[in-house]
């Protein structure tokens, strides 16, 4: 899928970023960036247990260069984006309020 809602209202979507360098192989079991989205509709709940699970499992590419952003049913959204090979998480309401 390039995106999905799950049964406990967690959101997982695909975008687009050139910018987008994926970490080099090593021991953790990965995913190309599709069979990603997949695993977390199937397996999460929430964007905290993604954002747990995600240090776990490596991206490696085949389709493109994306980056995720996730909600949950609560309203906590998180992107998460792979930058110079490494996760990068950026979360939180930037307005303050």
């Amino acid at each position: 899928p390039n995106g999905g809602v799950n049964e406990l209202g967690l959101t997982v979507e695909v975008l687009w970023l050139n910018e987008t360098r994926a970490p080099d192989p090593d021991k953790r079991p990965y995913l190309n960036e599709l069979e990603w989205v997949q695993h977390m509709l199937d397996t999460q709940g929430s964007t905290a247990d993604v954002l747990q699970a995600a240090s776990h499992i490596r991206v490696s590419p085949i389709h493109g260069q994306v980056h995720y952003m996730v909600c949950d049913a609560r309203g906590a959204c998180a992107t998460l984006e792979l930058l110079k090979g490494a996760l990068v998480v950026h979360s939180g309401n930037r307005s303050g309020n």
